[in-house]
């Protein structure tokens, strides 16, 4: 069971397909009165909780999220972890250089290249040697993106192989290896391989298939970034460190006659050099991070990934992305199925795609070719998870295709697959709409986000267009697109989301906001990036808060803020609620509406919005974001909603005594020694699967834990149970 449900979720199985005809016409539409939104990984968790229950809120505002698994996990194999040369063409350089040097010397590896744009024109690509770097929202180095696939891999599982003893470890990896912490950098860990005696290799299709190689556990992270000062257009070279020398006094030695040594910062001194150097892979800086959730494949055999070695992706079995029709777009007919030779094609007069099947987010949104998925009637190999026959790993020939059972966890939430296959039968009764037509939708990101998340934005966009139609779900370059209600267009600086007009603007809407042909400087300021400039960052709060507003107009009347509005200091705070499925107390941020206080108001009830905070960020950080919205609340300009800020922090352990602690702070102060926070920097609001502890934690249910406390303890309109509105 567990095998069908995570091959239906995670391997693409469709049930949802562009209505045809008219369906019988129902005549109510339910309201809660909920809404949920987030920014970054709130936005991922918004839309996760979002479309797993779409039953518990009227609207979903995702700012910034990789709403499409399939894309994401796409891309962390073929860009994040890819661009490698091919085994062969490795081989070959080792045979020109028996001391395995070549590995470590870019120069000689022309053979490496990040795979090229595929989805958009906004779509960066990247190798492993080369993660985009930006500081817009979050210093995204090569440490964060360590810390961010780490965190990943505890909350779904590790995404790149599959450990039976493990779901966060990589493979044959576990608790006692990984304590013997930067030691691994000195002495790694090894996986032989049959050239060394090994019983059991590490496989892997691509790297080592005749499993002739070690595999092992490296080390990188982000360097800093040094130069001389005679020289500031370069960064020192590491490759002259003497053998056994300090990397600390390094620097000053190689700069010594070169008018000494200084160190490159972001808004300091040389901010080029710096940026230049963020997110890349020295060749010859001495590591001391190691990697917890990868292997990489040491064909050298020196005890360490050099800069050409690659590191290995057993996520599952290899499949032809061809389309359920089985062929690719040479060998279509044009009638649904394939021809043997591809003179014979349509493809071979000019037609790009004979049978209709190529995936388009805007055209062919329920296309199944280039889709990133496995659907029924692609071509695999029933080889097993590490694409090697005869190995008897997890999956091979069982005559199906298999995905790592992690991918059950990622897919569960998957707004994507939750849509497509979920949303159409859920409410259709008849009488309600069904929840892909209940739910209001509006998404964003940026057309340089750092992660690709406008990308994959967009993909949930074209899935809405095409199951509820082009005319029900909009798609706006930049804020300046959107309606103004003056009739003057908005541009780049004046738009404002309270002078929109939203009679004309559709219940469902994406906004790609960035400019294509900004300057370097405005880059430099983050246009189009993962927050935006401040005047991007603003519009994009601003646009949430009034789109949600407007959610419930001619439905719930407004509440007037009464003789005692309050302030925002007074009606803001941090609280606590006993969690069952965290066996704690959970803190959460609060700010009660202007009013909500006022004797007049004492029976009134109120819409609720769970506002969801970044990667890194929390609960208390999210609440200084409403304050822009208070004023509008007090004069009846915006709603008056109550405003929840759930935490998206993992827990803590008291390294003394195994307690677990899952608020900010312990007696008003912030949580130190000996308390230790089980991740890093969040925990994608999703039931995490356990870190290197092993230790399960229930975050998700914690959440509808939460709204149950918020329900039971302030004035929501959501107690009373909701409200079904005649469809107009």
């Amino acid at each position: 069971m567990l095998l069908a449900l995570g091959l239906l979720a995670a391997c693409g199985g469709r049930t949802a397909k562009k209505p045809a005809g008219a369906p019988p016409a129902p005549t109510l539409r339910h309201y809660t009165f909920r809404a949920i939104g987030g920014v970054s990984m709130g936005g991922m968790g918004s839309s996760f909780i979002g479309t797993s229950h779409p039953d518990l809120f009227d609207a979903i505002g995702s700012l910034g999220g990789p709403m499409d698994f399939s894309y994401l996990l796409h891309f962390i194999e073929a860009a994040d972890i890819g661009g490698f040369c091919t085994l062969s063409q490795l081989e070959a350089l080792l045979a020109q250089d028996p001391t395995g040097a070549i590995l470590n010397q870019p120069s000689a590896l022309g053979c490496m290249h990040p795979p090229p744009p595929q989805v958009t024109p906004y779509e960066h690509t990247e190798d492993f040697n080369h993660w985009r770097y930006t500081s817009n929202g979050g210093n995204f180095d090569r440490d964060s993106y360590m810390s961010l696939f780490e965190d990943i891999s505890a909350a779904f599982g590790n995404p790149l192989s599959y450990n039976p003893k493990s779901t966060f470890f990589a493979p044959q990896v576990d608790a006692s290896v990984w304590a013997r912490g930067e030691d691994l950098c000195v002495h790694p860990y090894v996986i032989p391989g049959k050239a060394h005696g090994g019983a059991s290799p590490l496989y892997n299709a691509e790297f080592n298939p005749q499993g002739q190689y070690d595999a092992i556990l490296f080390c990188d992270g982000q360097r800093p970034i040094w130069y001389c000062q005679d020289d500031p257009t370069t960064e020192i070279d590491w490759c002259e460190l003497p053998a056994g020398a300090s990397p600390a006094s390094y620097p000053q030695s190689y700069c010594q006659s070169k008018g000494g040594a200084a160190q490159a910062g972001k808004s300091g001194p040389n901010e080029p050099l710096f940026i230049a150097g963020q997110g890349t892979h020295d060749p010859c800086y001495p590591s001391t991070r190691p990697m917890a959730v990868a292997l990489a494949i040491d064909l050298n055999g020196n005890g360490k990934r050099d800069y050409g070695e690659p590191v290995v992706v057993n996520a599952h079995e290899r499949f032809q992305d061809v389309g359920t029709d089985g062929c690719p777009d040479d060998l279509e007919d044009g009638k649904g199925g394939c021809v043997s030779d591809p003179s014979k094609s349509p493809y071979a007069q000019g037609t790009a795609d004979p049978n209709g099947d190529d995936y388009d987010f805007q055209q062919n949104p329920f296309g199944t070719e280039n889709d990133w998925r496995w659907e029924q009637g692609e071509p695999f190999e029933d080889n097993g998870l590490d694409g090697v026959p005869g190995t008897g790993d997890y999956g091979e020939g069982n005559g199906t295709f298999d995905v790592q059972p992690a991918y059950q966890q990622y897919f569960a939430v998957d707004p994507r697959t939750n849509i497509e296959n979920r949303w159409p039968g859920i409410g259709a009764d008849g009488v309600h709409v069904p929840q892909i037509q209940r739910i209001d939708y509006l998404i964003d990101g940026g057309v340089r986000d750092v992660f690709n998340f406008g990308v994959s934005g967009a993909q949930v966009y074209g899935l809405l267009r095409g199951l509820l139609g082009g005319s029900s779900v909009a798609r706006f370059a930049d804020f300046s697109s959107w309606p103004s209600a003056s009739g003057t267009a908005f541009n780049d600086d004046s738009f404002d989301a309270s002078l929109a007009e939203w009679s004309l603007i559709p219940r469902d809407l994406f906004t790609f906001y960035g400019d294509l042909n900004a300057t370097p400087s405005q880059i430099a300021q983050g246009d189009g990036d993962h927050v935006g400039t401040v005047s991007q960052a603003l519009d994009r709060f601003g646009a949430l808060y009034y789109w949600l507003s407007h959610r419930w107009d001619g439905v719930a009347p407004d509440v007037p803020a009464g003789s005692s509005p309050g302030t925002f200091t007074d009606r803001s705070s941090i609280q606590t609620f006993p969690s069952k499925s965290l066996g704690v107390d959970r803190d959460f941020g609060i700010v009660l509406p202007p009013g909500y206080d006022s004797p007049e108001n004492a029976s009134a009830h109120y819409p609720v919005f769970y506002m969801l905070h970044g990667y890194g960020a929390s609960a208390a950080d999210m609440m200084g974001t409403e304050l822009i919205f208070d004023g509008p609340m007090l004069s009846g300009q915006l709603r008056k909603m109550i405003v929840v800020f759930p935490s998206g922090r993992c827990c803590f352990t008291n390294s003394q005594t195994g307690e677990l602690g899952c608020t900010e702070d312990l007696n008003g102060q912030p949580r130190g020694a000996p308390w230790v926070r089980e991740c890093d920097s969040g925990n994608f609001y999703v039931d995490s699967q356990g870190g290197p502890a092993g230790q399960p934690r229930a975050y998700g249910q914690s959440f509808l834990e939460l709204m149950k406390y918020v329900d039971q303890n302030y004035r929501t309109l959501a107690s009373q149970g909701g409200e079904d509105v005649k469809v107009q």
